[in-house]
């Protein structure tokens, strides 16, 4: 494929991804209620961190439970950065001076969520990324757990346990629906760029990756830390938009709804993540909506017990793993080929990702 082939289905992908939400967007402001269009601008921030953890984990194979750690940070970035310095002073007075000083708007605000997190992920990612397999995927949850418990002990400038309040309500249907799209087309870049394509080649084949010259450890970290910069702006979206939130706000509840979101559209598939997103918010807010207000036999209203739109991901995944796999949109290489294609499609990438000519196929070629 050549480089303007490539630029085009890159537009082209973006441009459909774009539109799908643009019209969610439209449909909520012009026919929904009001509950419709906070459901709707929580979608999408959704989006913003799914395509972040895309970023790493769909590219790398290593799937990651603690990004949204990162969205932690990003969200008391938030609150440092943009609650007036007056109510700082009182609620957050651990803080350094020059940050209780401080109240920016909402793009400088996002960035500096974003820098924060890639920091914190550049720092605590680098043992991390020396891990393989399982032993990789449970040091990310132990990164999750870590940043959850720092802040709940920090009282002084997270205000512990208790909730962080005062921050403004800046992040609406269309803010949420930008960052989501400038998070798309970044993750669809990054993809396609050298880094993105050695990435893909040591998720297919990490041993064929390794023998042609691909050193996995430092592109796993240069995408851990990207990763978390989106996730860290997803968190600065959230936490404006909540206004209020705690420590247990950004802990395992969102991040099985995350991944779930994640593995049901393609983990390997930035299409399949934002589909599994918009998909998986659907089926929330239709449960929710039933565990609120009942199930209506006739005359007679049931009530069901909480947890119901738990239950309900929990089963759609399930179903996904069962029947699908790979997730309803897959991004794997060869994927509908047969054997000696399939290998020939991951030789391709590994040679391509190291910049090697791909050696000529034997008499037998492909199926």
């Amino acid at each position: 494929m050549t480089v303007r082939q490539e630029l085009y289905s890159v537009i082209s992908r973006c441009l459909l991804l774009a539109a799908l939400l643009g019209v969610i967007v439209l449909v909520s402001e012009t026919f929904g209620s009001t509950s419709l269009q906070r459901e709707v601008t929580t979608m999408l921030i959704y989006v913003t961190i799914v395509v972040g953890i895309f970023m790493f984990s769909g590219l790398s194979g290593v799937l990651s439970f603690g990004h949204i750690g990162f969205v932690a940070v990003g969200a008391y970035v938030a609150a440092w950065v943009t609650i007036p310095p007056v109510l700082k002073g009182t609620l957050l007075d651990g803080i350094p001076s020059f940050v209780q000083n401080m109240e920016v708007g909402l793009v400088p605000g996002a960035l500096l969520a974003g820098a924060t997190a890639a920091v914190v992920a550049g720092v605590l990612g680098f043992p991390i990324m020396r891990l393989v397999g399982l032993a990789a995927s449970l040091a990310t949850f132990a990164l999750l757990v870590i940043i959850n418990e720092v802040a709940k002990a920090w009282d002084a400038g997270t205000n512990g346990t208790e909730s962080v309040f005062g921050l403004p309500s800046n992040t609406t249907s269309s803010v949420a629906l930008a960052f989501a799209c400038v998070t798309i087309v970044a993750a669809a870049l990054f993809e396609r760029s050298t880094i993105g394509l050695r990435l893909r080649a040591s998720r297919e084949d990490p041993l064929a990756a390794k023998a042609a010259g691909i050193r996995v450890t430092p592109e796993r970290l240069i995408a851990f830390v990207v990763s978390a910069f989106f996730v860290g702006m997803g968190g600065f979206l959230f936490a404006q938009f909540l206004g209020s939130f705690n420590p247990d706000a950004f802990y395992t509840r969102i991040t099985l709804l995350t991944l779930s979101m994640l593995v049901v559209g393609g983990l390997t598939s930035l299409t399949g993540a934002v589909i599994g997103t918009v998909l998986l918010s659907a089926v929330a807010s239709v449960l929710l909506r039933v565990q609120e207000d009942g199930i209506g036999l006739g005359p007679v209203s049931v009530h069901t017990p909480p947890g119901l739109v738990e239950l309900g991901i929990a089963m759609a995944l399930l179903l996904i793993l069962i029947f699908r796999p790979l997730g309803l949109v897959s991004g794997a290489p060869g994927r509908a080929l047969g054997p000696r294609m399939q290998a020939r499609a991951v030789r391709a990438w590994i040679m391509r990702a190291a910049r090697r000519p791909l050696p000529a196929e034997g008499p037998q070629g492909d199926e």
